[in-house]
């Protein structure tokens, strides 16, 4: 049996969901031009939006002038588009999970249950939490996610820095230093990360399956392979990494991939270990495994994201690239139903 995800353009797949009074959007406003390209496709097409949108501020740095500048000006913009846009600030390495749980609920109570989710410049640290608890609210008719393309990424030096030790993310099951892992899942990025030495000793006697965007961004593909020596160095002596090339969009694909390497669902929490990298749609299809199979999700989060980590709004046949993805419409699961627990 074939799977049918519907995922496109979003000027393709919006009109297609019928019966819906007034989409519900959750997102975030950064330094980025396309944190506001959803925003700017539903105004154009005179679609009853409702937004609320989020804030993510990083630690002090240097560079918190220039961001606070480029984000005060894009809020700007954005109240343009819809002069009712709630927007609520959050610290990216927030310590109250109460906090984001809450605002997480409430935005599903006041969403009359057609939701859309922008997660182009939300951290991982929050849309994958977001995915989790709107996947599993029963009382979500049609739940779409969206991710704008940047016409550029920063040209010179990293895109981001300053990483955290590897950990768990929030809301996701924990690891225990006890447990041992069969198999590593993880999507190949570009982004610096803390020592790898963390993850080479969960690797030991393991098995590594890396998932590779192809076709990729042009400017991502030599700092893709380099990642990949980097992490698959310990695995030189042996037969068990794995190299999977993947589209770069295809969130459906990737998933059914992910459900094959841990038997649909057989290994579950105690055999398997998440690491999303990679491009959104790689991470999208993480999070809804996590939140299917309770698989637990590791990362070291940056923080710091450079003012300039990309500019514009990539343009494809005169069209702007926001790509669409739908997990839920009129009410079903396209990815199967999640686990139980909250």
């Amino acid at each position: 049996m074939i799977n049918y995800r519907p995922f496109g353009n979003l000027q393709w797949l919006l009109p297609k969901i019928k019966n819906v009074e007034k989409w519900s959007i959750c997102g975030c406003i950064s330094p980025e031009d396309r944190s506001i390209g959803v925003l700017r496709e539903l105004h154009k097409h005179t679609l009853s939006i409702k937004s609320n949108f989020l804030i993510v501020n990083d630690p002090i740095s240097p560079f918190s002038p220039e961001i606070t500048l480029k984000v005060d000006a894009l809020k700007k913009i954005a109240t343009s588009y819809d002069k009712d846009i709630i927007v609520n600030e959050f610290s990216l390495l927030y310590d109250d999970h109460s906090k984001i749980y809450d605002y997480i609920h409430n935005f599903i109570e006041i969403s009359k249950g057609d939701i859309i989710l922008d997660i182009s410049c939300l951290p991982k640290r929050f849309f994958f939490p977001f995915v989790k608890f709107f996947y599993k609210s029963k009382s979500i008719k049609n739940f779409i996610v969206t991710c704008t393309s940047p016409e550029n990424y920063r040209q010179e030096g990293k895109l981001a820095d300053n990483c955290s030790p590897w950990a768990t993310l929030p809301f996701f099951s924990d690891l225990e230093e006890t447990q041992k892992k069969d198999i590593i899942l993880l999507g190949v990025g570009h982004l610096p990360m803390a020592s790898l030495e963390p993850i080479q000793e969960i690797c030991a006697s393991s098995k590594l399956e890396l998932f590779f965007p192809f076709p990729g961004h042009a400017a991502s593909f030599i700092l893709a392979w380099k990642f990949v020596h980097e992490i698959k160095r310990p695995f030189d002596n042996k037969k068990d990494v794995r190299i999977s090339h993947i589209s770069a969009v295809d969130t459906s694909e990737l998933y059914d991939n992910l459900i094959t390497s841990i038997d649909n669902g057989a290994n579950g929490i105690s055999k398997a270990i998440l690491a999303p990298y990679g491009p959104k749609p790689f991470s999208l299809a993480m999070a809804i495994l996590a939140t299917n199979f309770d698989v637990p999700v590791f990362y070291t989060q940056p923080r710091l994201y450079y003012p300039d980590y990309s500019t514009g709004i990539a343009i494809k046949n005169g069209i702007p690239v926001v790509m669409a993805y739908a997990l839920v419409l009129q009410g079903q699961r396209l990815y199967g139903e999640p686990i139980n627990n909250a």
